[in-house]
């Protein structure tokens, strides 16, 4: 279309050529005469006619040349539209900048696709970060498209679940869920994109591609398109498997000292921390003590026994304080048995 254009635009710079002639048509006759005897100008070749020939060859000369280089100009500018369509905005307008017909559309373009250049410098520039924060992030980072799939995933995702990226993407969310968690996950997540939740954070099992069950703290937050409508869901993978299996030992711990402390008949068994500070006794080593919380709590546990025996009760805490086994004899006054010994062992727990 621009070479069409260029073409056409030779057609006045050719009439002018055309002019021409018709000049040194016309001054033919007149040549004639002037160069007839009548005329007593003498012979000799007809100045008019020279003169016709003349500016018909300039015009002709002319409309060639400026002909040629609009052509060029409009290719080069073709050229530069077709880079820029293809996101190339470092394009210079520099060859123009003398031409009043096109110099000051050159510039305003010019200044139009530095802006331009800038806001695609910008953009690479947050894309990157984005990249570089989503990838790198130490806990699991997924979207989550409305039908359950998922849309990104990042590495760290990828390890917590044990499958690969590409795995990933072809699976939805209720392949990874346990399926005793799976129903309350599915109504979450429907709640997220059909009713109007924006956010939820839950603990919950995923199966990992060994067949394991992972512990994990799963937060979602709903992101919306322009309209307000629900777009997709990013969410936040933390893997808490350690914790819960540290807390599910501390609960059976518990459980099995509460036991311990049921069967004891003739002993008393007491929780210290590592001060020395009486935590809990057993109601049944609280008979045997013949003692109640209120003491205990006011006098500590160095303070149940004899103030001859704080030295070897000392040493005793700080030998399990270092992860032994204290040990020491006490004795402890009874207001109904006099004084009573006590074999006394202290056993740090990990």
């Amino acid at each position: 279309m621009l070479k069409s254009i260029c073409r056409s635009a030779r057609l006045p710079l050719c009439l002018g050529g055309g002019l021409g002639l018709l000049a040194a048509a016309l001054g033919f006759p007149l040549a004639q005469y002037m160069s007839s005897p009548e005329a007593g100008l003498g012979g000799g070749v007809p100045l008019p006619l020279l003169l016709g020939m003349a500016s018909a060859m300039a015009a002709l000369f002319s409309g060639w040349v400026v002909s040629g280089f609009w052509e060029r100009s409009i290719s080069l500018l073709a050229s530069y539209a077709q880079r820029i369509t293809e996101g190339d905005y470092s394009v210079r307008f520099g060859e123009f900048s003398g031409m009043p017909e096109l110099g000051g559309l050159c510039s305003s373009l010019q200044k139009l696709l530095e802006v331009r250049e800038k806001q695609g410098r910008d953009l690479r520039e947050t894309l990157r970060h984005f990249h570089g924060t989503f990838e790198n992030a130490a806990i699991g980072v997924f979207h989550l498209t409305r039908n359950g799939g998922f849309q990104r995933v990042n590495q760290r995702f990828c390890g917590i679940t044990g499958h690969p990226r590409e795995g990933l993407l072809r699976k939805k969310w209720k392949d990874l869920a346990c399926p005793e968690d799976s129903l309350f996950l599915e109504g979450r997540m429907r709640a997220l994109f059909e009713e109007g939740l924006d956010c939820f954070s839950v603990e919950k099992r995923l199966v990992h591609a060994s067949g394991a069950l992972v512990w994990v703290r799963l937060t979602a937050t709903l992101m919306r398109d322009e309209q307000g409508q629900p777009e997709y869901a990013i969410a936040f993978l933390e893997d808490v498997s350690a914790r819960r299996h540290a807390e599910e030992e501390l609960l059976r711990s518990e459980a099995s000292m509460r036991s311990l402390m049921d069967c004891s008949r003739d002993s008393c068994v007491a929780l210290l921390d590592l001060r020395g500070e009486v935590l809990s006794i057993h109601p049944k080593g609280l008979a045997l003590l013949r003692t109640d919380p209120t003491e205990v709590c006011a006098k500590g546990w160095v303070g149940l026994w004899s103030v001859s025996e704080n030295g070897c009760v000392e040493a005793a805490l700080e030998e399990a304080r270092i992860g032994g086994v204290g040990r020491f004899r006490g004795q402890r006054a009874m207001s109904e048995a006099g004084m009573t010994w006590w074999e006394v062992t202290l056993t740090a727990i990990p």
